[in-house]
């Protein structure tokens, strides 16, 4: 009994070491996970602070070609920045299964974590700044 609660703890243990051996040892790696989290915190922040709780509709997705081409109820807009967290987790999870084989996937996963969040905050500006306008409907 006690050999097993020691042998776990080992086993838990080197999932710790290869964790902090890898995944922190990486500057770039920390740097575009905090400016993700980052970016995504603004974009949650910027929601609230600019789309006030409304019974009307607003615009939820715009296309240059047909213009606003999706509306529906305040709360939705709240799906882009957890969309955005979602892939922040999901890179950073495939990150950490992938940093021990191949190191230049990891730079590539955490980098499109960070331009998905800048893509998201910029898709949150136009709707919020089409919302402000009041010509989408």
């Amino acid at each position: 009994m006690i050999k097993k609660k020691n042998q776990n703890k080992r086993e838990g243990n080197k999932v710790l070491v290869k964790l902090k051996n890898t995944f922190w040892s990486s500057k770039y790696n920390l740097i575009m996970l905090a400016n993700s989290i980052l970016l995504n915190i603004v974009i949650w922040i910027y929601i609230y602070w600019e789309i006030q709780p409304v019974t009307a509709y607003i615009p939820l997705h715009y296309n240059i070609y047909s213009g606003v081409d999706e509306v529906g109820a305040w709360q939705k807009i709240f799906i882009i920045p957890s969309l955005g967290a979602a892939f922040i987790v999901i890179n950073y999870v495939l990150l950490y299964l992938v940093l021990s084989n191949k190191k230049i996937l990891t730079y590539y996963l955490s980098s499109a974590s960070f331009l998905i969040q800048i893509a998201f905050f910029i898709a949150v500006y136009f709707i919020v700044s089409l919302f402000k306008s009041g010509i989408y409907g």
